[in-house]
């Protein structure tokens, strides 16, 4: 990282900018020089002439001319606007900005403008040979400036005009020959700031080849003897992918040109259906993307559609899927939408169950004036059973909130661990609050979520686990700043990631996707046209280096990515839309028709809602996080990924999550492969608990080989805890998959105030919490630790940890629970830490479970806090120099008003199989070692299978007898 930190920053140096007496400034790299005048605006090029790529690519060639130009309207109404001039006199008469060269250095040139209350301060600086402008608006005035236009025009030799975007109410016409970029805003508070970037380069292409050959995006066009050019999918300003007729093959849906694709069993394309044509919605100037979700649960996905505010169709349209590829319009029947959206500049659409009630809600985000919507599924509560919905943005608390950005992107995830869904739109991280049937969110400030910028403009946002820590981060494409990553510090709240990116400005203009389209088992993610490649399987940095491709640049005007396996060979397959541009189908090449079974290192998981009429399970569990624990490769790599209506921007990759595990420790022996778990997380309210399916609850889950998995490698994970794999039915066998909380959980984020930084830990500083399961009925298992702060150094007490259990039953004899020590290791970005834990804690006895740390968090308590199965009697912080003898543990004062960590626990069922000492559903001879292993004394350990304090012949008998498959 700190070598290319310093890339970054030599990049700069080369950078000259020279006044001359004409009043031109020149700006030069070593591969590019320009001249600007005192209004910032580019005078010369180059012979060959200037990319201007953001958006529609045009090349700026000499005896080009260029122009800015802003427009507001004043709280009051009136409207001014204004132009700065350039090597040309401009078609229309405006007032001139006045502008000024403040800052003319090596590395950097800096110019101000004014017109009336806007402030324009456009700053120019070199990244190698891409020169970055960014123009900043600021409002110096006394009210809110709205409507607010910043327009870039060219007159280029040879070039005809276009407005870029085309789809902008209210700008002013102009000639033919003019071209034309336009940013808007619908206003900018007083006091307040945003801004715009955009770049130029020498005509070179972006994307690759790289250094010798070859492309690191695996991406091609797909055609075929029938599609010998490829598929025509018809214009597709967003795109979805989903299986419309449930027979296993996921097909496309595009809104703009209405196509409905079928996908032929993976081997090639059907049109099955043109929505306006069939007469399906009516005709639109413009639609943006919709989303799938089988809103009322038969099977069949249904989709919400975003419109646009330019001319004929402008509402909102929520297709229900009747079968035989029939649809019918329901947000136009009254009786199931009690109001229809209409005059709307639509955006990223998002479904997910927000109360509790496991109906699937959807959000609508617009522009103002119309504003979010937010529509509650109240359920089948109408006539014949049909499904209704309510509009209940407003109630809920998910308008758009004062002085924040419109909305773009938005997504629906459980982003502060606490089970429900929270959300992200413009600008604004909504905390969800729910109670069960009542949806409410705090949409929080930026001092309270860390995310700032609210005001700023994005074209696309995401949530992702970019960095494999366990948490949720947050990407942005920003039109100004460009494209930044907020760190999810594990509580719920952000930080900047910092320069972690080759090329974080290009590329901030519409497009936001990610997958691991590499396979290697990081998510990759793109913006416009730049493909930023996680680097962290590679050289184990946080890290994106801007990856080559093989893509015509006119393919990806706008692009929208979305992906999913479509012919089901183990690898991610593209469908790009194009803004305004048709859209292009690519097939990934990781994998191939050569490609041996075991060489590939996919895994599938589906989690799915249970119906008694729909066998194959619901694909409405939205939120749903699935965690794939890899138990025979040593690493320290959270794999983690959720279910999503939405991946970035009007796209919406497929429902089934998709993951790429590591390379096979024993390649030599075919009958062996990586081993894992797998780990469900379903979204609930906070009250019900954490709702999770893992080994415990069904064990077909644990200790799965990779060698043993049939073709597709796909697991269906049910909500009730059924698993189905390659055909067969797992029932749930095991203990209960509601969580509870120890203590009622630790601090969470609070809407307008930052939560306290975790204070740094004495010299020997140990922080723990008392658990008590006196009158316990069965014994309690922890499947979660949660530490506020960050752990120290690891202690080796027999075997190396950070975190360990002590039985304080006796507390002048403490002893160390075996199997319970972690040697974790945290983030030091992180202030908070999830970790899937497996301990069994025995009735009537007592525990500390402590750990070694460099920071601490206290988190206000009212002790003692009685549970089924288990009192916390408080927290523990206290200073150990001897942490192996268990003394200090043991004689640690409690603090009855605070927690410093905190378990996850239910039940454990450990009667119908107590020998099965290692989980894996049979005892053999690993039970056996780990029986003779702990032999004598240790009470609360699990191979006390009795539970009389000794490991001995009674044990032993256990386990012959139980020998084999548990029953």
């Amino acid at each position: 990282m700190t070598f290319r930190t310093a890339a970054w920053i030599l990049a700069l140096l080369p950078m000259v900018a020279i006044s001359d007496a004409s009043g031109e400034t020149k700006l030069s790299s070593d591969g590019l020089s320009v001249g600007i005048n005192e209004h910032g605006v580019l005078l010369t090029v180059p012979a060959e002439g200037v990319v201007q790529p953001d958006g529609i690519p045009i090349t700026i060639t000499p005896g080009f001319a260029e122009w800015y130009s802003v427009s507001y309207v004043t709280d009051d109404g009136q409207a001014r606007r204004g132009f700065a001039p350039g090597g040309q006199t401009r078609w229309e008469t405006l007032e001139m900005i006045e502008s000024r060269l403040v800052r003319h250095e090596r590395g950097r040139a800096a110019v101000t403008g004014r017109l009336g209350d806007l402030e324009i301060r456009s700053d120019y600086r070199f990244v190698g040979d891409r020169l970055h402008v960014t123009a900043t608006l600021a409002n110096i005035g006394e009210t809110p400036l709205r409507e607010v236009f910043y327009l870039r025009e060219w007159r280029v030799p040879g070039l005809r005009g276009f407005t870029d975007p085309d789809d902008m109410v209210g700008l002013p016409d102009v000639p033919d020959d003019i071209v034309r970029r336009a940013w808007m805003w619908m206003q900018i508070p007083v006091g307040a700031t945003t801004s715009v970037s955009f770049s130029y380069h020498p005509p070179v292409p972006i994307g690759g080849p790289r250094s010798g050959g070859g492309f690191d995006v695996p991406l091609v066009h797909w055609t075929s003897v029938r599609f010998p050019s490829g598929v025509p999918l018809g214009g597709a300003n967003g795109i979805s992918w989903g299986d419309l007729d449930s027979d296993g093959w996921l097909d496309l849906v595009l809104f703009q040109s209405g196509n409905v694709w079928r996908n032929v069993e993976g081997e090639s394309w059907e049109l099955m259906l043109d929505l306006v044509t069939d007469g399906v919605i009516p005709a639109a100037s413009r639609r943006y993307g919709v989303a799938f979700a089988d809103y009322n649960e038969d099977g069949l996905l249904d989709f919400a559609g975003t419109p646009r505010n330019n001319g004929q169709d402008e509402c909102y349209r929520v297709l229900r899927n009747l079968g035989d590829w029939n649809f019918t319009d329901d947000s136009a029947d009254g009786q199931i939408f009690d109001e229809i959206i209409c005059n709307a500049d639509g955006e990223t659409i998002a479904w997910g169950d927000a109360d509790g009630d496991l109906d699937l809600d959807v959000f609508l985000p617009a522009y103002q004036p119309v504003g979010n919507a937010f529509f509650r599924n109240l359920g089948p509560v109408g006539a014949g059973g049909v499904y209704q919905f309510m509009e209940e943005s407003a109630e809920a608390g998910l308008d758009i909130p004062p002085g924040v950005n419109r909305p773009e992107g938005a997504q629906f995830v459980d982003s502060d661990f606490d089970g429900d869904l929270d959300l992200y739109c413009n600008g604004t991280l909504y905390q969800n609050v729910s109670t069960f049937g009542i949806p409410r969110f705090n949409p929080m400030t930026e001092t309270g979520s860390g995310i700032g910028l609210s005001n700023e403009l994005d074209e696309g946002a995401a949530l992702f686990d970019y960095d494999m820590d366990g948490d949720y981060d947050l990407a942005i494409i920003y039109t100004g700043p460009g494209t930044k990553i907020w760190d999810n510090r594990g509580d719920g709240t952000f930080m900047p990631a910092g320069d972690i990116m080759e090329n974080p400005l290009p590329g901030n203009n519409v497009g936001l996707g990610f997958e691991d389209w590499d396979m290697d088992g990081d998510l990759d993610f793109s913006a416009l046209r730049i493909f930023h490649r996680n680097m962290l399987m590679e050289d184990g940095e946080r890290y994106f280096s801007d990856a080559t491709y093989d893509i015509p640049a006119s393919w990806m005007t706008y692009p929208t990515p979305a992906y999913a396996d479509w012919d089901h060979d183990g690898d991610l397959d593209c469908a790009m839309g194009n803004f305004r541009f048709e859209a292009h189908f690519m097939e990934n090449t990781t994998y191939g028709p050569a490609t041996p079974h075991a060489v590939k290192r996919h895994l599938r998981v589906r989690p799915l809602g249970d119906s008694e009429t729909v066998p194959a399970g619901l694909e409405n569990e939205f939120g749903a996080t699935v965690e794939i624990d890899v138990l025979n490769v040593e690493e320290t790599w959270r794999r983690k990924k959720y279910t999503a209506a939405a991946h970035g921007y009007n796209n919406q990759n497929e429902y089934t999550l998709h993951f790429a595990l590591p390379e096979d420790p024993t390649p030599a022996d075919p009958d062996e492969d990586v081993r894992f778990d797998v780990i469900v997380d379903f979204p609930t309210l906070p009250f019900q608990g954490i709702w999770r399916v893992d080994k415990h609850v069904n064990p077909a889950l644990g200790n799965l080989d990779l060698a043993d998995m049939a073709m597709d490698r796909e697991i269906h994970v049910f909500r009730s805890g059924l698993v189905r794999m390659d055909g067969t039915d797992f029932p749930p066998t095991g203990e209960s998959p509601v969580l509870t909380t120890a203590g009622g959980g630790l601090v969470g984020p609070q809407p307008d105030t930052a939560m306290p930084a975790p204070q740094q830990a004495q010299a020997n500083e140990f922080v723990g919490i008392d658990l008590d399961t006196t009158g316990a009925a069965a014994p309690v298992r922890l499947r979660e630790y949660i530490l506020d702060g960050l752990v120290g150094a690891s202690i080796d007490c027999g075997s190396p940890g950070t975190i360990r259990l002590w039985d304080v039953t006796d507390f002048g004899a403490p002893l160390l629970v075996d199997d319970a020590t972690l040697d974790l290791v945290t983030s030091r970005r992180n202030r908070r830490t999830h970790v899937t834990a497996d301990v069994v804690l025995q009735p009537d006895r007592r525990y500390r479970l402590v750990a070694r740390v460099f920071a601490w968090r206290a988190t206000d308590f009212a002790g003692p806090a009685a549970h089924e199965g288990l009192t916390v009697n408080g927290g523990l912080r206290f200073v150990d120099t001897d942490p192996c003898s268990g003394e200090g543990v043991a004689s640690a004062v409690i603090h009855e008003d605070s927690l410093f960590m905190t378990v996850r626990f239910a039940s454990a069922l450990l009667g119908e199989c107590p020998a099965d000492l290692d989980d894996d559903g049979v005892v053999g001879f690993t039970d056996l070692l780990a029986l003779l292993a702990a032999w004598g004394p240790c009470p609360g350990c699990a191979e006390d299978i009795d539970g009389d304090g000794d490991v001995g012949f009674v044990d032993l008998l256990t386990v012959l007898d139980d020998w084999g498959p548990c029953r």
